[in-house]
C-alpha cells in the first residue's frame, strides 16, 4: 500500500509541474535542442498549452526551421502575452488563442493560424507572409501597418477590422465567406482579390483596386465604393 501511496503522490507532483507555465528559459532551451537535433518542436507536447501573460519577445519557435517539420502551437493560450518579435516561421498555430498579445514586428511565414483568435492583439509590423488565416477571429483588429502578402482570410471575422495601409504585393487575397462588415479597406490594391460569398456591409473600399477581383454573391450592402477601380471585376 505504501508503494502504490508513493507512486500515486508521484503522479500527482508531475501532473501539479505539468501545470507550471514554462518559463522563457525553457521554452528557449527546448527550441535550441530541437533545431540542433533537427526533431520537431512539439510546443504543445512538451509544455501544454498555458503560455498566457509570459514574457516571449523576440523568441523562436521555429525548431529545425525546416519543411514539413513545422512547430506544433495548436490550441496554444497566448492570452495577453508579449510576442514582440517573436518568430514562428511555418508554425502551426490552428485555434490558438491570441487575444490581447503583443504580436509586433512578430514573423509568420507560411504559418497557419486557423480558427485563431486575435481581438484585441497587437498586430503593429507583424508579418503574416503566405499565412492561412481562415476562419480567425480578427474583428477590430488593426492590420494597418502588418505585412499580409498573399494570405487567407477566408471564413474570418474581420468585423471592423483596419485593413487599409496593409502591406500586400503581387499575391492575390483570398476573402471568399469572410464576414468584412464595417472593415476600412480604402485605398487597397486588391487586384484578382476573392470575395466570393463575403459580407460587406458598410465596408468602406473608397479608391481601392478591384481590377479582376471576384465578387461573385457577395454582399455589398451601403459600402463606400466611391472612386474605386472596378473593371473587369465579377
Amino acid at each position: 500500500m505504501r508503494f502504490a501511496a508513493a507512486i500515486f503522490v508521484g503522479l500527482l507532483l508531475a501532473s501539479a509541474a505539468r501545470a507550471d507555465k514554462p518559463t522563457r528559459a525553457a521554452i528557449i532551451a527546448y527550441n535550441t535542442s530541437c533545431a540542433t537535433s533537427d526533431q520537431r518542436a512539439d510546443f504543445i507536447a512538451e509544455f501544454g498549452t498555458d503560455f498566457a501573460g509570459l514574457d516571449l519577445s523576440g523568441v523562436d519557435f521555429r525548431g529545425p526551421h525546416r519543411a514539413y517539420v513545422e512547430s506544433n502551437l495548436r490550441g496554444a493560450d497566448f492570452r495577453g502575452a508579449n510576442l514582440s518579435g517573436a518568430i514562428f516561421g511555418a508554425a502551426v498555430l490552428d485555434g490558438a488563442d491570441l487575444t490581447d498579445a503583443d504580436l509586433s514586428s512578430a514573423q509568420f511565414v507560411t504559418a497557419s493560424l486557423q480558427g485563431a483568435q486575435l481581438r484585441g492583439a497587437n498586430l503593429a509590423g507583424a508579418l503574416f507572409m503566405q499565412t492561412s488565416l481562415a476562419g480567425v477571429d480578427a474583428a477590430e483588429a488593426d492590420f494597418s501597418t502588418a505585412d499580409i502578402t498573399g494570405c487567407d482570410f477566408s471564413r474570418a471575422n474581420l468585423q471592423g477590422a483596419t485593413l487599409a495601409g496593409a502591406k500586400e504585393i503581387y499575391w492575390l487575397l483570398n476573402f471568399s465567406d469572410a464576414d468584412l462588415s464595417d472593415a476600412d479597406l480604402h485605398g487597397m490594391v486588391l487586384r484578382r482579390a476573392e470575395f466570393q460569398r463575403a459580407t460587406l456591409v458598410r465596408a468602406n473600399l473608397q479608391g481601392a483596386d478591384l481590377e479582376s477581383a471576384d465578387f461573385s454573391d457577395a454582399d455589398l450592402t451601403d459600402a463606400n465604393l466611391t472612386e474605386v477601380k472596378i473593371s473587369h471585376a465579377d
